[in-house]
C-alpha cells in the first residue's frame, strides 16, 4: 500500500499535488479522478480536428463558458495558437492536447467543484420520504392551487439542480451548511425563477452589508454588544428570503405572486421544523 501511495504521488502532476495538498481524503480522490478523466480527454482521438474535439468535451460537460454556437470560433483560435511560422495547424494527432494546459487545469478545477457541490446538494437536500411527510393533503392542495410542484421526487431532483446551479454558492460553502439554503425549495418548486433568487439573494446582500458598515450600528456594537446582537438578529429576520420575496410580490405582483410564494413558504418552514427536530 505504501509502494502504490509513493507511485502515485511520483506520477501526480506538482501542480495537482498542492492543489490536494490538506484536503480530505474525499476531497482528493475527486481531484484525482477529475484529473484522470479530463487529462485523458484533452487529446486528440482519431480523426478528429478542433471543431469535434471541443463538441466532445462540450458534450462531456466541460467548456461552460463556450457556447455551441462559438465553437467553430474557439476551434480557428486552437488552430492558430497551436500552428508554427504563423501558419495555423491542420493536422492532429492523438499525441496533441485539445486545450492548453492552463486551460486543462481549469477545467479540472471547475469539473472538481461542480462535482463537490453535487455531493453536498445530494446532502443538504430534504429526502423524497421527508418532503412526502410534510406533504399532507391540505398543503398539497394549496401548492396545486397555486400552480406549484408538488411530487417529491421532482422537488428533491429541482433542489439539487439548484443548489449545484447556484453561481453563488460554493462547494466549500455548501459543505460547512448544515440546513439546505431557502433559495433551493422556492425555485424547485416554481414559486420564482433562478434568475429572481439570484437578483433577492443580492439584494439580501447589499442589505445586510449596509446594515453592518453603518456608523451607529457599529457605535452600538461597541457600547451595548447586546443590544445590538438583539437588533441585528431582528434584521436578519425583517430580511430573510421569504419577506423580501413578499415585499416584491407587493410591489411587482406581475412577476412575483404572493399566492406562489405564500404556498412555497409553508412547505419550507414544515421541512425546516423537521430538520430542527432531528438535530
Amino acid at each position: 500500500m505504501a509502494n502504490r501511495a509513493c507511485e502515485q504521488a511520483a506520477t501526480q502532476p506538482e501542480w495537482l499535488a498542492k492543489q490536494t495538498a490538506g484536503k480530505s481524503e474525499a476531497d482528493q480522490k475527486i481531484w484525482t479522478s477529475a484529473y484522470e478523466k479530463i487529462h485523458s480527454e484533452n487529446h486528440y482521438q482519431k480523426g478528429e480536428g478542433p471543431i469535434q474535439a471541443l463538441e466532445r468535451l462540450k458534450g462531456q460537460g466541460l467548456l461552460a463558458d463556450v457556447s455551441i454556437k462559438d465553437i467553430p470560433a474557439e476551434a480557428h483560435k486552437l488552430e492558430k495558437q497551436q500552428g508554427h511560422d504563423g501558419q495555423p495547424k491542420t493536422v492532429f494527432t492523438t499525441h496533441d492536447a485539445v486545450l492548453s494546459t492552463p486551460r486543462e487545469h481549469r477545467e479540472i478545477s471547475h469539473f472538481v467543484e461542480r462535482q463537490i457541490k453535487a455531493e453536498q446538494s445530494q446532502r443538504l437536500a430534504p429526502s423524497t420520504e421527508a418532503i412526502q411527510s410534510v406533504m399532507t393533503p391540505e398543503r398539497a392542495a394549496q401548492m396545486k392551487a397555486a400552480g406549484l410542484e408538488v411530487d417529491p421526487q421532482c422537488l428533491h431532483d429541482k433542489m439539487v439542480k439548484r443548489m449545484v446551479d447556484d453561481k453563488g454558492l460554493t462547494g466549500t460553502q455548501l459543505e460547512n451548511m448544515k440546513s439546505f439554503p431557502v433559495g433551493a425549495p422556492y425555485v424547485a418548486t416554481g414559486a420564482i425563477t433562478g434568475v429572481q433568487m439570484d437578483s433577492v439573494l443580492k439584494e439580501q446582500k447589499a442589505m445586510r452589508d449596509t446594515k453592518r458598515d453603518d456608523q451607529a450600528f457599529k457605535d452600538l456594537k461597541a457600547c451595548n454588544p447586546e443590544e445590538y446582537a438583539k437588533q441585528w438578529k431582528q434584521y436578519l429576520k425583517d430580511t430573510d428570503v421569504g419577506q423580501l420575496l413578499r415585499v416584491h410580490a407587493k410591489e411587482d405582483p406581475h412577476h412575483y405572486k404572493l399566492a406562489k410564494i405564500v404556498a412555497a413558504d409553508s412547505m419550507i418552514s414544515a421541512l425546516k421544523d423537521q430538520e430542527k427536530q432531528k438535530q
